[in-house]
């Protein structure tokens, strides 16, 4: 057959790989929990109890963002203060892509990780939630987020793991995700709380303004269908 024929089967595939390519998921990296810092704080301890760090550009699309980790104990100490200080602590931590956070058998206590210094960033540009992706959880722990210290989510409470969505217009001020200055988590969690989980925000029903984009794999067929077509328009190469 002749070329404008062979063109016309390279196009109906094309056109198909079109129609079954999904958009990709818009996101913004948030933190990918790569840089290491943790923070454990005893009921009884004199030590700091919070600890800041400038994360590596390779774990944020926040530029100069700083991460504050703040932890604080809580429970009833029995009469034996040196064993107290052994059992009532809480402990934060980020390393090899999880977000950690724990209570010892004697804690109930809470947690916040802080990110400013970024500047001002539209969130909503890129996403419309946040999204928590639960990996490990024994117990209940209860998560807020607050936007620019004034926007807040309804606290939600988790006991298994999966993952879940916070819509940025169930903030109690949602015009406040246009224009971040800073964010914070806060985690609450019961006695001997083991809780692992990874956070980000993302397009979830594409109200972000951000559009869809196609799959590399698709340039990468539209690029050899061009070329195949300048070949044959030369040639005029017949099958």
């Amino acid at each position: 057959m002749k070329y404008a024929h062979c063109l016309k089967i390279l196009a109906s595939v094309i056109t198909l790989t079109v129609m079954q390519t999904s958009a990709v998921e818009a996101a913004l990296i948030i933190d990918t929990f790569t840089d290491r810092q943790q923070v454990k704080d005893k009921l009884f301890s004199s030590g700091a109890s919070d600890s800041s760090m400038a994360l590596s550009g390779s774990s944020s699309s926040l530029t100069g963002v700083q991460r504050t980790f703040s932890a604080t104990a809580d429970g009833s100490p029995n009469s034996n203060v040196e064993k107290a200080k052994n059992s009532i602590n809480t402990h934060i931590s980020a390393e090899n892509g999880l977000l950690s956070f724990s209570n010892s058998e004697k804690s109930n206590g809470t947690a916040s990780i802080l990110y400013d210094n970024f500047g001002t960033i539209d969130f909503t540009r890129d996403a419309d939630a946040f999204l928590i992706e639960i990996l490990k959880i024994d117990l209940n722990a209860e998560l807020a987020l607050i936007i620019n210290n004034n926007s807040f989510s309804d606290p939600q409470l988790f006991n298994s793991a999966g993952s879940f969505y916070i819509d940025f217009i169930s903030f109690s001020n949602p015009s406040e995700l246009a224009s971040v200055q800073n964010f914070a988590l806060i985690i609450k969690g019961v006695e001997a709380l083991d809780f692992d989980f990874k956070f980000s925000a993302v397009n979830r029903t594409g109200s972000a303004s951000t559009a869809a984009v196609p799959e590399p794999s698709l340039y990468a067929l539209l690029a050899i269908g061009l070329l195949v077509f300048g070949a044959l328009k030369r040639t005029h190469i017949q099958f």
